[in-house]
């Protein structure tokens, strides 16, 4: 039996139904919903999970930035609502969790690929969702004058709790619409940031409590959960949440697990698995191949049996990716990627 495979989020396509299509055929049964970033600004990575907020009238568009409009009058009222919705939708209320809801207009890839499924054209065995992390949201929103969000508490906080009933919200969607297994991924590269001497109030714990608070809500929609960064990280601490699929460069940044081998045993122990991203999303695309792919993956795994970690532990807990998203690329590079992603799939048992 083949590796299960997946994909990580965006595709550049602008057509619609010419990514889905491209899903279908390379990913078929376990296919994600795609992001379209070069459809337009709303779908771009952060934009995209923030329009709940946008909405919301906390958060506005300034220029090429996203602001939290602290500076205007009503923002005080704004906010007071905004916490209003959270505690019912906590509390259950359908409606106010609707107002966390990812609008078409930001999330196209996801309501097509819904409307597919319900329309038959899918035997799908699941379907994999994605949603951006707490930290890179925090960074990557602003306050009027040009800090990072993630320094004012307050505003961390209603991140923080627009990324859980995001989480919520999409995990029930995508479970109703589909009546499939689902997976939710929380993308956040911004926690390789741990450590850096730019970025000395990110600590180990806060964001293990951040991530947390997201996977819950994840799980107790009846979702799996899932973490991507792509970058190295103290993965440790990412196994250390309540995780069932940890999602990584493998491709680049293999070194970065080999460091946790203890960590890794007591997770895949526990039920955890792996979606190796060994199908590079990089220039360097163009100079691999399946085989030479498949080398590597063997080098990966003589790499764990070096430390301990035995094949048949490793395997049935494995999944295969492409290292990232594909949104930057050209709609050619990114079809070799998917097309490199399925046939490698084939060769690894």
């Amino acid at each position: 039996m083949a590796v299960k495979v997946t994909g990580i989020g965006s595709l550049p396509h602008q057509e619609i139904e010419a990514g889905l299509a491209l899903i279908q055929k390379y990913m078929g049964d376990w296919p994600h919903w795609p992001q379209f970033p070069a459809r337009g600004w709303q779908e771009e990575f952060v934009p995209q999970y923030v329009s709940p907020l946008i909405q919301l009238g906390l958060v506005e568009k300034r220029g090429t930035k996203l602001v939290f409009a602290t500076d205007g009058e009503d923002f005080a009222l704004r906010l007071a609502d905004f916490y209003e919705l959270y505690l019912a939708a906590q509390e259950g209320e359908s409606r106010a969790l609707a107002a966390f809801a990812l609008p078409e207009a930001s999330a196209s890839g996801l309501y097509a690929l819904v409307r597919s499924i319900q329309a038959g054209n899918w035997q799908a065995q699941g379907v994999k969702g994605q949603l951006s992390g707490p930290i890179t949201i925090g960074f990557q929103l602003l306050q009027p004058d040009g800090r990072a969000a993630y320094y004012d508490e307050q505003l961390r906080d209603v991140i923080l709790k627009a990324c859980e009933m995001g989480a919520r919200w999409q995990t029930r969607f995508l479970r109703e619409e589909t009546g499939l297994p689902v997976i939710v991924s929380v993308d956040d590269p911004g926690i390789y940031a741990l450590g850096l001497s730019t970025h000395i109030t990110l600590t180990r714990e806060g964001i293990k409590e951040d991530l947390t608070t997201v996977m819950t809500a994840i799980k107790a929609e009846g979702g799996r959960t899932g973490l991507h960064c792509c970058a190295g990280t103290d993965w440790s601490m990412v196994m250390e949440c309540p995780l069932d699929i940890l999602f990584f460069d493998a491709y680049e940044y293999l070194t970065s697990l080999l460091v946790h081998i203890p960590a890794l045993q007591a997770y895949f122990q526990r039920g955890g698995e792996v979606a190796w991203g060994l199908v590079p999303t990089s220039p360097r695309i163009e100079t691999e191949t399946a085989e030479s792919l498949l080398a590597r993956w063997q080098e990966v795994l003589a790499a764990l049996e070096q430390r301990g970690l035995d094949r048949e532990l490793v395997l049935p807990r494995s999944w295969l990716t492409p290292s990232c998203g594909t949104g930057t690329l050209s709609v050619a590079a990114a079809e070799k990627v998917y097309h490199i992603t399925a046939e490698l799939a084939e060769k690894i048992f």
